[in-house]
């Protein structure tokens, strides 16, 4: 990554040079923005890509559901038994519920029992942390009870 960023600041600079009304710091200046701008590019570029290929797949009981429970964004927290899961509250609800994570093979991996509240019309993020030898990843999915 370094030698890219480099490679394409030297051959902006060379570029920019040919510009004989230019001044050497206005040529920089362009030379630094135009690499800015492609590693800005480049950076959003992974990072989406990252987001798409880290889904995981939960899915709630047509129970919960049907008590006015929904999901917005699920992700791993910060270590690999951690799954953060964004709730949003349709109807009042206040209930312990059974989490089940999956691997890719639908072997079950981790439960865990996690109490979750909230009034009709909020939403939060509840943090449900399995045993730390439980290790959700990317394909991973979550069953909620």
């Amino acid at each position: 990554m370094k030698t890219f960023t480099h490679f394409l600041l030297a051959a902006c600079i060379v570029s920019l040079c040919g510009c004989s009304r230019c001044s050497p710091r206005k040529k920089l200046n362009e030379g630094g923005e135009i690499v800015g701008n492609t590693i800005g590019e480049f950076t959003e570029g992974v990072a989406s890509g990252v987001d798409k290929s880290f889904q995981i797949n939960l899915n709630l009981s047509d129970e919960l559901k049907a008590r006015g429970l929904e999901t917005g964004k699920v992700k791993t927290g910060a270590t690999g038994n951690v799954l953060v899961a964004y709730f949003i509250y349709n109807s009042d609800f206040s209930d312990t519920v059974t989490v089940k994570a999956f691997d890719s093979k639908n072997v079950e991996i981790g439960r865990q029992k996690v109490g979750i509240a909230g009034k009709k019309g909020d939403a939060g993020y509840v943090d449900i942390i399995f045993d730390a030898r439980t290790s959700l990843a990317h394909d991973s999915r979550i069953v909620v009870e």
